[in-house]
């Protein structure tokens, strides 16, 4: 059965009880069925709003809400109302009768209204705003204590990488300490009493050593006498000096054209004003031996005059 049959049966007998205190008598004199009397209140302009828990039409009046039973009324309109008995559901229900006109109200309820139910309690609204009050003051208490763990977990992890860094530290310790003890022990191990064999032959090569060092140190005494004197020896003394110089008291301080042999063994100096080579100082500089002599170390060359020529042997 439809909602508006349930309007119209309501209204039979709110009906049918007038005409039953009126005398109990239908027109024509016969007698009628006592029916309980059904008295509906006086019409009510509703704000229409759509419920945005369930998504039904509900109508609203201050604090009361009504749910709206089917008929042309859309969200957003104010609607004359007959409201219904209550008992048949958890919200009281209304019938819309006449358009009154539109509302500026939103057209969707921004949350729950005071509500008459069957037994007629209402829910106020204030017991849910101190309700999320505490629940709001509970989650800003538990929420400054993670903070403060927070801030005490970061300080005890930075002690924590400290500790580590000082462990490292230690390690490195160790391993230096262990290192020098290794270096210690090869030492001592050297400096053990050795074969009489080991020390002979170190011992002669020393000798050895110093012997070469005693002749090359009277070469260079020849050249430094040479050098310092400015008196030329009867005797040729021709010198390797450098990778790139050669010292031969058999050139005079004049110009040279300097000629490699086809082996490169020998140097042909020629005398010439206009040569491009001379000695600088008592040396005569030229670049290209250096490829040829495979320089060490001072060393004695060769050397002879030809016709107003020098020759040495690079060999």
């Amino acid at each position: 059965m439809s909602k508006r049959s349930d309007l119209y049966m309501c209204r039979d007998a709110a009906e049918r009880g007038r005409r039953r205190a009126a005398g109990g008598k239908k027109d024509g004199g016969e007698e009628t069925e006592e029916v309980p009397q059904v008295l509906l209140g006086a019409p009510m302009e509703l704000t229409v709003v759509r419920d945005g828990v369930h998504g039904f039409l509900v109508g609203v009046s201050g604090n009361e809400r009504y749910r709206l039973l089917d008929g042309p009324a859309e969200a957003g309109e104010v609607w004359k109302c007959q409201i219904l008995p209550a008992g048949r559901g958890m919200m009281p229900e209304a019938y819309p009768i006449s358009r009154e006109g539109r509302s500026a109200a939103a057209a969707v309820s921004p949350g729950p209204v005071r509500e008459k139910g069957r037994t007629g309690r209402k829910t106020a609204a204030p017991v849910r705003e101190r309700e999320d009050s505490e629940l709001g003051r509970k989650l800003s208490d538990k929420t400054a204590k993670l903070n403060a763990a927070n801030l005490r977990i970061g300080r005890m992890q930075r002690q924590i990488n400290g500790l580590e860094k000082l462990r490292e530290e230690n390690r490195q310790k160790d391993s230096a300490i262990r290192s020098l003890k290794t270096q210690v022990q090869q030492l001592e191990t050297k400096l053990k009493p050795r074969n009489m064999e080991g020390i002979i032959a170190e011992r002669d090569g020393l000798r050895a050593k110093v012997e070469d060092q005693e002749e090359e140190i009277r070469r260079l005494r020849d050249i430094l006498s040479l050098y310092s004197t400015g008196v030329r020896r009867s005797a040729v003394t021709t010198y390797l000096t450098g990778a790139t110089s050669i010292h031969c008291n058999l050139l005079e301080d004049k110009g040279y054209r300097v000629y490699f042999s086809p082996g490169r063994k020998t140097l042909r100096f020629v005398p010439d004003v206009n040569g491009t080579f001379g000695r600088d100082g008592r040396d005569v500089v030229i670049p290209a031996i250096r490829q040829f002599t495979d320089f060490e170390k001072i060393r004695s060359l060769e050397a002879r005059k030809e016709e107003g020529e020098v020759v040495v042997s690079l060999v």
